[in-house]
């Protein structure tokens, strides 16, 4: 595998699709759902439905038990055609 000097990853990501759950670390706020479209090692890129601000940092939960416990720092949020927003998360 080539590393482009360009590229922001720390690993490969594959394709999957999994929902998961966001959560605020303080348990204040209501938590939101994510639909997971690429995960690594290192990593997530996820769909939701509201924009999340770059370095918020949330627990992470796949509903199908794969990562459960685990922090995301928001890396990149980007608005889509259809008004969904892609996120792309750091876990941490």
């Amino acid at each position: 595998m080539s590393v482009h000097l360009h590229e922001r990853r720390r690993g490969y990501r594959r394709q999957a699709s999994a929902e998961a759950v966001l959560r605020p670390l303080d348990g204040l706020g209501e938590p939101f759902d994510a639909h997971v479209f690429e995960l690594s090692m290192h990593g997530v890129g996820m769909s939701v439905r509201q924009p999340i601000e770059i370095g918020t940092i949330l627990a992470f939960e796949m509903c199908d038990g794969r990562q459960a416990g685990t922090r995301v720092e928001i890396r990149s949020c980007r608005l889509r055609p259809d008004n969904m927003f892609d996120v792309g998360g750091q876990f941490c």
